[in-house]
């Protein structure tokens, strides 16, 4: 509040929370509920993160590549069972195409005429 030079008053109707519950909550009588919390950093123009811990979320480079590490693994994945996927149904269709063609010899053989 201080940053944006708002008087509790004015957030209290920027808010629209009564002046004595805001009180309250600011001065520790009571604890915020959730739902308040979004309209106080909307007033403040600030992050719920920052209210609650009075600094931005952030995520540590560590933790930030780890996430990029599983996203590349998981793209890895998928490109190896499209792969496999690929793999048979080429399968299936060179199976289609040697079945057919064993019929149609072994018809031959039998001096039985081919079917299509």
């Amino acid at each position: 509040m201080k940053r944006r030079r708002l008087t509790m008053r004015a957030l209290s109707e920027l808010t629209e929370v009564p002046y004595g519950t805001l009180e309250g909550w600011l001065r520790g009588r009571h604890p915020i509920p959730a739902h308040a919390l979004g309209r106080i950093a909307e007033a403040l123009d600030v992050s719920t993160d920052w209210l609650i811990f009075e600094r931005p979320a952030t995520f540590d480079q560590d933790s930030l590549a780890k996430a990029i590490s599983l996203l590349d693994g998981v793209r890895e994945a998928a490109v190896k069972v499209e792969f496999q996927m690929s793999a048979l149904a080429l399968a299936r269709q060179l199976a289609d195409i040697y079945n057919e063609n064993y019929r149609k010899l072994h018809a031959a053989e039998k001096g039985a005429p081919e079917r299509d």
